[in-house]
């Protein structure tokens, strides 16, 4: 027997235009769309199977860009996700 793939629809909020872009290059392969949306930017992505990758790449999307969590929407339902702190190494990190 062979599984159907559930799809979901993901909008997700960007502090402004520039990291809207930003992140809609880096789901390219999902084929989002940037809107604004009543002075909001949205990353729109119609098509995901897999929503624990766009949860990962939008951590990692909000380190980058500097904010501290956005508003994920999944088939309608609101979910916040928060900015992946990075490890900073110390220089004990690099003394053997």
């Amino acid at each position: 027997m062979t599984a159907i793939a559930a799809y979901h629809r993901v909008a997700i909020e960007a502090p402004d235009g520039a990291a809207a872009l930003e992140l809609e290059r880096r789901l390219a392969n999902l084929e989002p769309t940037t809107i604004s949306y009543h002075g909001t930017w949205v990353v729109d992505v119609p098509a995901v199977v897999d929503t624990d990758e766009i949860d990962a790449a939008v951590q990692r999307w909000l380190a980058d860009v500097g904010a501290s969590s956005s508003i994920v929407l999944v088939d309608g339902t609101t979910h916040v996700v928060k900015a992946r702190r990075r490890h900073r190494a110390a220089n004990a990190d690099f003394i053997g």
